[in-house]
């Protein structure tokens, strides 16, 4: 879906609880067959439970996000950091 599938309530909650030393995380950068470049996380308590999704997002709201986090300017754009087919001449 192209549409945000992450619940701000559900995530929260899924946060504070005690995640624990084997906590699994899974990051992953996909590229629809439009060319849309999305990010989706997922998050397992153990690695071997079933996965929940925490976020499917563009990647520039994801860029933008996580460099505010890290009090980061954002950084290079998305095409130019992405190998872009644009070829100036």
């Amino acid at each position: 879906s192209d549409s945000d599938r992450s619940n701000p309530s559900e995530v929260k909650d899924l946060l504070t609880q005690r995640l624990g030393f084997l906590a699994h995380f899974v990051v992953r950068l996909w590229r629809r067959r439009d060319g849309v470049l999305r990010v989706t996380c997922d998050f397992s308590p153990n690695g071997s439970d079933q996965r929940v999704q925490l976020f499917d997002m563009p990647l520039a709201e994801v860029d933008f996000r996580w460099s505010s986090v890290l009090d980061l300017p954002g950084g290079p754009p998305v095409a130019s950091e992405c190998g872009s087919s644009t070829n100036p001449s």
